[in-house]
């Protein structure tokens, strides 16, 4: 009887435990099922959220691809952020502020006198750029340093450029025009600008340029205080068609240097490139005239060391890296600041005469191995000697065969140009003019 009451204890000690146990069950599946709907809503929240986000990604995409104000035309051109749109926006208004303007502005009533030594000369070559020109001229009048002088050369222009300047020359005396008889090149022309400038400082201008937040007064300023021949700042670069702008604005250059330290000679010299490893790789970090404060006296010493190719070559290309070369040779310090001060209005040189783009290119490293020929630098002259071979093709003509065939053999007779190289150069050479 005892092992029967013990039996029916476990029994129903087996059912207390079992019901325990169906019990909990019940309990976690209740909990499970509730818990479902949340799954749900999170899911359903995390999809819509997704959803959104992609909506406006594509959205953002298809406004900076369709706007009628960008064009993706550069190499180094970003899709916008909102943040550009609006400075586009802000640059835009300049330019139409300044379109509005009357033909013969007011000066703000200032009594304008010329200067027989002026602070700034601004140099403008010009050649049949009559509607740009006004912008430029009218943004340099509205800098509110006065003590300048502006020379306007004119190559030659077949447009209504001339009458256009004499006719703002009337009110403002300081507006110098020269006219070139024939069409000699922008480099020329530049050059004969400088050389009649009186200034202590030059700002290397192309028409069209629009300067902005009293950039000639601050550069001028900086120059004086720490001796520096040429002072670099920043700007914005918008390529231009139908006087419209049509590109992004970037600020010009992650600038060598932002800590606004003073380079000296020896390394000024070859600021143009930086050796990127010790297997004598150049690379090229300045190569733009424009955005630029330099001395007279430095910009004069330049153009005298380069009048072998200034006074005897008409070049369309490659300008700004010659005279900038020769720059950086004879200045002594240079300085950049972090401060824009210039919308460039960057002309997209189109030309279907590719012999024309290879006689400039070739003779812009003509320039460079003469600077450099006695010195190693003359590296850098083999290093783009080396790059323009690329560009060559069987359909140059005899002229260019010559030019570089003839270069081929000054650069030859360097003694800091290796045996192999040289085979190398050659080798390259005779297959490409075969």
């Amino acid at each position: 009887m005892k092992y029967n009451d013990e039996c029916q204890l476990i029994v129903n000690q087996n059912s207390k435990r079992n019901k325990n146990i169906n019990e909990e069950y019940t309990k976690i599946i209740d909990y499970n099922q509730a818990k479902k709907p949340i799954y749900k809503v999170l899911i359903l929240i995390s999809f819509i959220f997704f959803i959104i986000i992609f909506i406006f990604i594509f959205s953002k995409i298809k406004m900076m691809l369709t706007s009628p104000n960008i064009i993706l035309n550069e190499p180094n051109s970003k899709f916008l952020s909102s943040t550009n749109q609006t400075l586009i926006n802000e640059l835009n208004k300049i330019i139409i502020s300044l379109e509005e303007r009357p033909i013969i502005p007011s000066l703000n009533n200032k009594k304008i006198s010329a200067n027989n030594n002026p602070k700034i000369s601004a140099i403008i070559p010009i050649y049949n750029n009559a509607e740009k020109i006004k912008l430029t001229i009218y943004s340099i009048q509205k800098q509110n340093l006065s003590d300048i002088e502006i020379i306007i050369i004119d190559d030659n222009s077949e447009d209504n450029s001339v009458q256009l300047i004499e006719q703002i020359q009337q009110e403002d005396p300081r507006i110098k025009l020269l006219k070139n008889k024939n069409n000699k090149g922008i480099l020329y022309t530049r050059s004969i600008g400088t050389l009649n400038s009186k200034g202590k400082y030059i700002f290397s201008i192309n028409s069209g340029d629009i300067f902005i937040n009293d950039i000639f007064h601050i550069c001028e300023e900086e120059a004086e205080l720490n001796n520096i021949d040429i002072l670099e700042f920043s700007g914005y670069n918008y390529s231009i068609s139908n006087q419209t702008v049509s590109s992004i604005p970037n600020q010009l250059f992650v600038k060598y240097l932002k800590n606004g330290k003073i380079i000296l000679q020896p390394e000024l010299s070859n600021f143009m490139y930086k050796n990127k490893n010790e297997s004598n790789i150049y690379e090229m970090i300045d190569e733009l005239i424009w955005g630029k404060c330099i001395k007279n006296n430095i910009y004069k010493k330049a153009i005298d060391m380069l009048n072998f190719v200034i006074y005897t070559e008409k070049l369309f290309f490659y300008e700004s890296q010659i005279i900038n070369f020769g720059l950086f040779k004879v200045a002594n310090s240079f300085k950049f600041i972090n401060i824009i001060g210039i919308i460039h209005m960057h002309n997209i040189k189109l030309t279907t005469d590719k012999n024309q783009y290879i006689h400039d290119n070739i003779k812009y490293i003509t320039s460079l191995f003469k600077i450099t020929q006695n010195s190693k630098e003359v590296e850098i002259a083999i290093y783009e000697f080396e790059n323009s071979l690329s560009l060559l093709t069987n359909e140059l003509n005899e002229d260019n065969k010559n030019l570089i065939w003839n270069l081929f053999k000054e650069i030859s007779k360097s003694k800091f140009i290796s045996e192999d190289k040289k085979q190398e150069l050659e080798t390259k050479l005779k297959i490409i003019l075969k």
